[in-house]
């Protein structure tokens, strides 16, 4: 009985698609739309209580070229029976591509839907054809891809350079649920971009939105909410489009020390790149040294000897320590040289770190349309600042002498600390002179404190 009720609950649905399908096209071709009741019976009142729809624009690239990608993200519903969507796009911008390789997808002027029979059963090999054709631009989210299925992928290409998607899916997996309370990714649609062209919220929009849940919020066997433009709705309220931008940002590390009035090179050039949002370190005054700046520096005791985590905070109390949007570590064969992809375009500032030596930041680094790709050149970081207080002077050759004499390891505050200056990965140890002469010849030759770099793009620090 059970399983005739929802097999029962699937044929409404699917012959309520089918009606809504029907309507559609009034705002396609009709010259004037005539106003109609709308079907939208939504537990309350009140777009914050309706589910939503968050289609989010991704530039990416595939073989070597520009791909659109656009992720439609769903929340605020439990158990989702089926989505109806209708949006449009500018097809001088973007055309439907296979989702893997990029290529176009063929024979799209063979499933525009004004090209559809008029007969019934004709017409529903055109829809298997389109559903067959256009698949290939879509893709399901592993986590539901054998619970959702396609039930309508229509190519309607209206008017001009508007052309429109109606994509149609429905659960049919009778025990698993599709809940949203918080953000889950449903699928991703596919386009390809065309060269010298730029992507914005503005080049798409949304016609038509219809969500079925199985909630249990209505006496029906379904709560719908539906949104339809021809009717004078507002479909944003359920759907909203928004573009994230990706750049990167790239350069060459060069770590040095101080030797006979010069800087020369040493080492495999290794250090940590960690990338802030603007937003997140706007407290944090980069320009100050000494033990302010120290205590800007989050020190945590080693989980390795050997090693120490440094982070940033506004204060000393503040915990947990500012993470970083992103982090890498140059390695050894590379010759410092980096880079940073998919990042998204916002405000940031660049710190490269590395232990015992003082920090090089970056600030006002803007990642947009007119600065997408960022290369920072080479950039030299100065060994010898091994308490990471932001200056090189004779307080780091006196923590060095206290560690140093008589020991074959070394421990202060930070926990164990190897002064590794050349990569060479031994500690000093007394039967191990190299490290400890480049620590000398540093914190010796020092004629006036070296402080660390703060730099700016913009020229405002």
């Amino acid at each position: 009985m059970k399983s005739y009720k929802r097999t029962k609950k699937i044929i409404y649905m699917i012959i309520a698609f089918i009606m809504i399908t029907m309507c559609v096209f009034n705002y396609v071709y009709a010259t004037e739309a005539t106003p109609k009741p709308g079907v939208s019976s939504p537990p309350s009142e009140g777009s914050s209580n309706l589910p939503h729809i968050e289609m989010k624009v991704k530039a990416v690239t595939v073989e070597d070229t520009n791909q659109i990608r656009i992720e439609c993200w769903g929340s605020k519903f439990t158990k989702l029976e089926g989505l109806d969507i209708v949006f449009t796009y500018d097809n001088e911008k973007l055309t439907p591509s296979n989702i893997s390789t990029n290529e176009v997808i063929d024979n799209l002027e063979e499933i525009k839907y004004k090209n559809a029979p008029t007969q019934s059963d004709l017409q529903q090999k055109f829809n298997e054809r389109s559903t067959q054709i256009l698949s290939n631009s879509f893709q399901f989210n592993k986590e539901y891809e054998n619970i959702l299925d396609i039930n309508t992928f229509k190519f309607l290409a209206p008017d001009d350079n508007i052309e429109a998607m109606q994509f149609m899916i429905i659960k049919t997996d009778s025990i698993q649920d599709v809940n949203a309370e918080e953000e889950i990714l449903l699928g991703t649609f596919s386009f390809k971009q065309t060269e010298g062209t730029t992507i914005d919220e503005n080049d798409f929009s949304t016609k038509k939105i219809n969500i079925y849940c199985d909630d249990g919020l209505t006496d029906d066997d379904y709560s719908y909410y539906t949104k339809e433009e021809a009717n004078g709705d507002d479909c944003t309220e359920i759907v909203k489009f928004t573009c994230e931008k990706y750049g990167s940002i790239s350069g060459k590390i060069k770590t040095v020390y101080y030797n006979d009035g010069e800087y020369q090179n040493i080492g495999e050039n290794i250090a940590s790149i960690k990338l802030y949002k603007a937003s997140d370190v706007e407290d944090i005054d980069w320009t100050i040294t000494g033990s302010d700046y120290q205590n800007n520096r989050l020190k945590i005791q080693p989980i390795i000897e050997g090693e120490y985590k440094l982070c940033y905070r506004p204060d000393k109390n503040q915990t947990p320590e500012i993470e970083p949007a992103m982090e890498i570590s140059t390695e050894k064969g590379q010759n410092g040289e980096f880079k940073l992809d998919n990042i998204l375009f916002d405000k940031y500032v660049v710190v490269i770190d590395k232990l015992n030596y003082a920090d090089y930041i970056i600030t006002d680094v803007v990642i947009d349309g007119n600065n997408k790709d960022i290369d920072l050149g080479e950039i030299e970081l100065h060994a010898g600042d091994l308490n990471k207080d932001g200056i090189i002077n004779k307080t780091d050759r006196t923590i060095f002498l206290r560690l140093y004499a008589n020991a074959e390891s070394f421990k202060d505050e930070f926990g164990y600390v190897a002064f590794d200056l050349n990569d060479d990965e031994n500690q000093v140890k007394s039967s191990e002179k190299t490290d400890r002469t480049f620590i000398f010849r540093i914190l010796d030759g020092l004629l006036n404190e070296t402080i660390k770099e703060v730099v700016s793009l913009t020229g405002k620090v």
